[in-house]
């Protein structure tokens, strides 16, 4: 009976006679477990966040994504009145017909045409037209405008030939006038995809 009362007195005063580093100890660890808690809570609200800053960069990407979208037909737009206006200046102001770059599209990549002349501006292309229109005659001109990094082209060509042989002929029979620009042979194909 003595060793079990001395047992029982062991167990329940042993906390009063623990050593002071076990109770400094035991109070370190609480703090580490509450700061712990504390910096898991403060988790959870940067993950509430970071999932609304997702959901708000989601919707915005959304947004940037359309208003590409709106300002490539826009850049088109502009582009085929571009066009347009070049052609119409073009045609009054030469008197010649001059297809656009839909018209050489629409023929076989499998053709050849004369490329005339390459220029930064369409007013070198008038001025190229007028000044070789007795050369040139109806000779079924077009013209193409290409833009790349962010330098505008224009190309001026003649006719459309089955293949390579009538379009080296073609060129060879140009008046003398027209060779000033070392015009040259090229495959419908490259004109497309230039175009592209």
């Amino acid at each position: 009976v003595l060793l079990g009362a001395a047992g029982l007195a062991a167990v329940k005063w042993s906390p009063a006679f623990a050593p002071v580093a076990t109770q400094q100890a035991v109070a370190q660890l609480d703090t580490r477990v509450a700061e712990v808690r504390r910096k898991v809570g403060d988790l959870s609200t940067l993950q509430t966040v970071v999932v609304e800053q997702d959901a708000k960069t989601a919707k915005l990407s959304g947004q940037l994504a359309q208003l590409e979208s709106n300002l490539s037909a826009m850049g088109q737009s502009v582009n085929k009145l571009r066009a347009a206006q070049t052609q119409t200046a073009l045609n009054a102001a030469t008197g010649l017909p001059v297809h656009d770059a839909q018209w050489l599209l629409a023929q076989s990549p499998k053709a050849y045409t004369v490329q005339l002349l390459g220029a930064d501006d369409p007013a070198d292309l008038t001025r190229f037209i007028n000044r070789h229109a007795a050369e040139l005659g109806d000779a079924g001109l077009a013209y193409t405008h290409t833009q790349r990094e962010g330098h505008e082209r224009y190309n001026l060509f003649y006719g459309v030939f089955a293949d390579a042989a009538q379009a080296r002929a073609a060129l060879a029979a140009l008046a003398p006038a027209l060779h000033s620009q070392q015009p040259w042979v090229r495959p419908l194909r490259s004109v497309h995809k230039a175009l592209q």
